[in-house]
Order: C-alpha cells, then sequence, then structure tokens
C-alpha cells in the first residue's frame, strides 16, 4: 500500500490514550493502534526504503529495527502498556554503543524529524565531542547545513561552557549538549495528513545526512575482551 498520510483520528487515538492507557484495555487499544498507528507507519518505511537504501551511509533497513513496536517495555513503565508515540528510525548498522541515526516520529502534540545517538555511554559520547573538537571545520559545515533547514542541537545543556573558545554557533550548541541530537518539530496540520510527508521527511534526513556520516566515520576504540568468570590459578 501506498502512503496517504496519517488520520486525524490517529493522532486523536494518540491524544485519548493518554487517559486510558491500561492493561484492563490493552487488546482493544492495541487492536485500534494496529489499524490507525502501524498499518501507515509501515506504509511511510515502505515509501522511504528506496532512500534509505541508495542514501550508501550503512543504514540498517530491516523492517523489524526501524518501525516501532506499540508496545512499551515494562520494565520501566509498568502502568502502560503501549506507547503514546510511534517512530521511524534509519540507524548505523555496524555499530552497538553510540549508534547515529536519522529517525521520524509522532506523539499527540506534533511530529518531528531528527538525528541522533542511540544507546550511548558516557566514555562514548565523550569520546566523540573530543573527535569533534580535533577536526572542528567538516562538522561546523555540516551543522550548517542542517541548519539551513531548520535542525539544531535540543536537549539539556551543560551548565559550564564545554567549548569556551568557540562563538556561538550550532557546534558550540553541540559540544555544550548532553544528548547528542537534533531535531525539527513541526505542527500536526499539513504534510502529516498526506502523501506528501515521505518527501518532507526525505529532505530532513538529506538536510542531516553529512552529519550522520561524519559521525558514522569515527572509529570506536577496539573493546576489551570480557574478563574470564574466574581468575586463572
Amino acid at each position: 500500500m501506498s502512503f496517504e498520510g496519517f488520520s486525524k483520528e490517529a493522532v486523536q487515538f494518540l491524544y485519548d490514550l493518554r487517559f486510558c492507557n491500561t492493561y484492563e484495555r490493552e487488546a482493544e487499544n492495541a487492536a485500534r493502534f494496529k489499524e490507525l498507528l502501524t498499518a501507515p507507519l509501515t506504509d511511510l518505511y515502505n515509501a522511504l526504503l528506496p532512500w534509505a537504501e541508495d542514501a550508501d551511509a550503512g543504514l540498517e533497513t530491516r523492517r523489524a529495527r526501524c518501525v516501532s513496536s506499540p508496545y512499551r517495555d515494562r520494565r520501566f513503565s509498568p502502568p502502560s502498556p503501549l506507547r503514546e508515540y510511534v517512530y521511524l528510525r534509519f540507524l548505523l548498522e555496524t555499530r552497538e554503543t553510540e549508534v547515529p541515526g536519522l529517525f521520524f516520529g509522532m506523539g499527540p502534540d506534533d511530529w518531528v524529524i531528527g538525528l541522533r545517538f542511540y544507546h550511548c555511554t558516557t566514555r562514548g559520547t565523550t569520546r566523540v565531542r573530543d573527535e569533534v573538537r580535533r577536526d572542528p571545520e567538516p562538522f561546523s559545515n555540516a551543522l550548517r547545513t542542517a541548519a539551513g533547514a531548520g535542525y539544531l542541537p535540543c536537549g539539556s545543556m551543560y551548565k559550564a561552557d564545554h567549548a569556551p573558545g568557540l562563538s556561538d554557533g550550532p557546534l558550540k550548541l553541540l559540544l555544550n549538549s548532553r544528548d547528542i541530537e537534533l531535531y525539527r518539530l513541526f505542527p500536526l496540520s499539513g504534510a502529516i495528513f498526506g502523501p506528501e510527508l515521505p518527501g518532507e521527511i526525505e529532505e530532513g534526513f538529506e538536510a542531516l545526512l553529512p552529519l550522520f556520516r561524519l559521525f558514522a566515520g569515527i572509529p570506536q576504540p577496539e573493546q576489551k575482551p570480557p574478563s574470564p568468570a574466574f581468575p586463572f590459578l
């Protein structure tokens, strides 16, 4: 099926889910979730798949790894079985930590396109920032391209300035952000309800792709072999 847009009923369902996301109503809600959200999200994935396969950026494109499940991880949200948002993401397939990825998401209030790092460790993100500081010019150029399309580093900032020698701009924002993430929020109107959404997302991904490729090119340190369970005697 070709992507025709999300329905206003789907957005209303996400809003209503805030008030009825209980295990007693899980079966009913899950059926509506799959009809109103998972089905069009899968069509959107299929519409974006040719772009992801042609991007030549090592993107993971298997559907099961790209399309969000309706269900939350019960370890972290025991009162609420279903997600109150949906997402698509195309991650760098060769990494296990500090994994750059391009994403689309939609909740009951807005939708978003962006780039972020997944499965982060403190040591790993510190190393990424060190690599950016070591050769800042290509990252600054890629950040300007992203900023020109409306994508800026977001999230909580460190209280102390981690880049005191830089003038204000996207690179300074990135180095001072706790999370390595850029995104742009859009109102729930227009493209989200029509077949033009895949094109909008592709334009956003294209603006973020130079930065994604730079992040993907940062080599990861060699992993130390695990220590034996018992010391050799």
